[in-house]
């Protein structure tokens, strides 16, 4: 009940506008000018230069070779050499794959081609 005694609004009352001294200086002082917009980066991270939309990751090539040879279905050879199903597919689609992702890949071909064989 107290906030409903001193809120002017919840009774439906319009508020007063009263001028206090700060708004009185505020009108006396000079504005700032707002600063220069910074110039935007052509990159968002300057290390990671942006890749071309048609770029085909050097292992995709070794590794559709590798499947079609075999046979094995694309899902099952990126659980069994990363534990992720969807590599293959990823790679497909753009994924770039970091280094310990390729060795492993590589790793694992060249240890099925030996026990393969």
């Amino acid at each position: 009940m107290l906030i409903y005694k001193q809120n002017p609004a919840s009774r439906g009352e319009p508020q007063r506008y009263t001028r206090r001294q700060d708004d009185v200086w505020a009108q006396s002082v000079a504005v700032a000018p707002e600063p220069e917009a910074k110039p935007r980066r052509a990159s968002p991270n300057p290390a990671r230069p942006t890749r071309d939309p048609d770029f085909i990751a050097p292992v995709l090539l070794e590794i559709e070779r590798w499947i079609k040879a075999r046979g094995m279905p694309p899902t099952r050879f990126g659980k069994q050499s990363v534990g992720d199903p969807k590599l293959v597919f990823d790679l497909r689609s753009g994924r770039d794959p970091s280094s310990k992702v390729t060795a492993r890949i590589r790793a694992f071909m060249d240890g099925e081609t030996a026990h393969g064989e």
